[in-house]
């Protein structure tokens, strides 16, 4: 492609959809995907599962700041559920937003890191972290009611 025109016999490049794309620029632009450079093969992370090698850990975390109405918590299991976690995230009536997760600490640090940050909207204040021992009693990530 020259100055953003094809040349003759070249065709445009294949996206599923119009959206696919335009969904996958909000979530980069939302920090809920990382950026990944295309020539870097090393850089394409899939989402994982809970690493076997290392001991699962569990921890309780209680955000407080702005952090309600603004996509935290949807934000906060789809950064879960990429890092292979388990467990829950929940609105609370004092405003803020509690957490458990569970799985190898190093993920579990990981996700304290995005919580501090939190998605775009958010104004973060605190991120106070119980460490627990883990229990296995989840399936996946999920919000709670």
């Amino acid at each position: 492609m020259l100055f953003g025109k094809r040349t003759p016999g070249e065709t445009a490049p294949a996206y599923k959809s119009r959206m696919s794309i335009v969904k996958y620029i909000f979530e980069v632009v939302l920090g809920l995907r990382p950026r990944l450079r295309w020539n870097d093969p090393w850089a394409r992370k899939t989402p994982g599962t809970m690493e076997q090698s290392s001991a699962a850990v569990r921890a309780r975390l209680k955000i407080s700041g702005r952090v309600q109405g603004v996509y935290y918590r949807a934000s906060a299991v789809q950064q879960a559920q990429f890092l292979g976690l388990t467990g829950w995230v929940m609105n609370c009536a004092d405003g803020s937003v509690e957490a458990v997760a569970e799985g190898p600490r190093s993920k579990i640090e990981e996700l304290i890191a995005w919580c501090r940050q939190g998605p775009a909207g958010a104004r973060v204040a605190s991120v106070e972290v119980q460490w627990e021992a883990a229990q296995n009693a989840f399936h996946g990530f999920s919000v709670k009611r």
